[in-house]
């Protein structure tokens, strides 16, 4: 199984707002179409589709200094590996560029989020903004 991240772009954008979210979910992640919006507020964020294969299973949003805004899969892609796989793509971008870490930010509450993330050796820093818990990733 493997992804790849494609720019969110005038051919992909509407798929991205068809991906939809568990009702548990909704609560974590802002709606793809606010994201993508405020991608085009902020010249060093990006919005990528999470594809596997041909069909987009999921979205991330990550600006140049490897700050990861959003990340999603779809509720009927869940549980396939395509969050992980696509938080490695991130990682190894980042760490190809040389950047010193990668880091995100998660509501206390979204445990399997949090899972998947210190299982990547992400790291809680104890820092909450928003109602956020900050993790990081040193190389």
């Amino acid at each position: 199984m493997s992804v790849k991240l494609v720019k969110i772009n005038l051919e992909n954008w509407e798929d991205a707002l068809d991906l939809e979210l568990s009702e548990d979910h909704k609560h974590f992640v802002a709606p793809n179409l606010y994201s993508i919006a405020e991608s085009q507020f902020y010249p060093d964020v990006t919005a990528y589709g999470i594809y596997h294969g041909e069909l987009m299973v999921g979205f991330i949003m990550y600006d140049t200094g490897f700050w990861i805004w959003r990340m999603m899969i779809a509720e009927n892609q869940r549980g396939k590996g395509y969050g992980r796989q696509a938080m490695k793509l991130v990682i190894q971008e980042a760490h190809s560029k040389g950047t010193p870490c990668v880091g995100l930010s998660t509501e206390p509450e979204n445990f399997k989020a949090i899972q998947l993330y210190k299982s990547l050796g992400f790291i809680a820093t104890g820092k909450i903004d928003d109602g956020e818990e900050e993790y990081i990733l040193n190389f």
